[in-house]
């Protein structure tokens, strides 16, 4: 069996794909998909028709093709390379680059394509709205979940950069950290003790503290 997201599943469950048009019926505007189930045979009509698809198909309809292609694995460098040209385009007038980009990146971060985290976290120097919400929301659960991840992506990083995406991930999605998350991310940073895990915390606390003082 082939595990691919799909858009009206809760967290944990699993439903088997319905008969019928496999491409249309997992291709959903502005939704990024959660789990469905494919054997074999379904994934290998739903990677035809999503292939048709993608060769007829421009802005988002081009980029949700794309992300479900690499999220089967057909072809994963060309269309995750796809994605990720979008991506770096953010910010430039009257290109399709959006929150939802950054979504189809992140999920294919969270089925193990780690790669793709260098280029999330350059996008933090183009992103403002809903995107940097996205992406606040993302490095925060990163550095939760693998701080030495977190650390490892933005010691890769330019000054400049590394204390953008260290300062949305204190913002989280703009609602700043739960005091015991800011009290762990302070004791992790400050275990690993060198220069960038330092400056990193002191952006983090900033971020926490300008969202904080943005609600009062």
């Amino acid at each position: 069996m082939v595990l691919l997201l799909w858009p009206a599943v809760a967290a944990g469950q699993v439903t088997p794909v319905a008969p019928g048009n496999l491409a249309e019926r997992l291709m959903v505007d502005n939704r990024v998909p959660g789990v469905v189930r494919l054997s074999l045979e379904e994934r290998s009509v739903a990677v035809a028709q999503l292939e048709e698809m993608r060769r007829g198909s421009i802005g988002k309809r081009l980029q949700e093709a794309s992300y479900l292609l690499a999220a089967l694995g057909s072809d994963y460098e060309k269309n995750r390379d796809y994605l990720l040209g979008v991506l770096r385009n953010c910010g430039v007038p009257d290109t399709d680059c959006d929150d939802e980009t950054a979504e189809f990146l992140i999920q294919l971060y969270k089925q193990g394509h780690h790669e793709v985290l260098h280029a999330l976290m350059v996008a933090s120097l183009k992103s403002d709205g809903a995107l940097s919400e996205t992406l606040g929301d993302f490095y925060y659960r990163v550095l939760m979940k693998a701080p030495a991840a977190f650390l490892g992506g933005v010691r890769g990083l330019d000054a400049q950069t590394q204390k953008e995406v260290c300062w949305l991930a204190g913002s989280v999605d703009g609602g700043g950290m739960r005091p015991e998350d800011l009290s762990r991310a302070r004791r992790e940073l400050r275990r690993m003790g060198h220069e960038v895990a330092l400056r990193c915390l002191r952006e983090v606390e900033y971020g926490n503290r300008e969202t904080e003082a943005g609600k009062e």
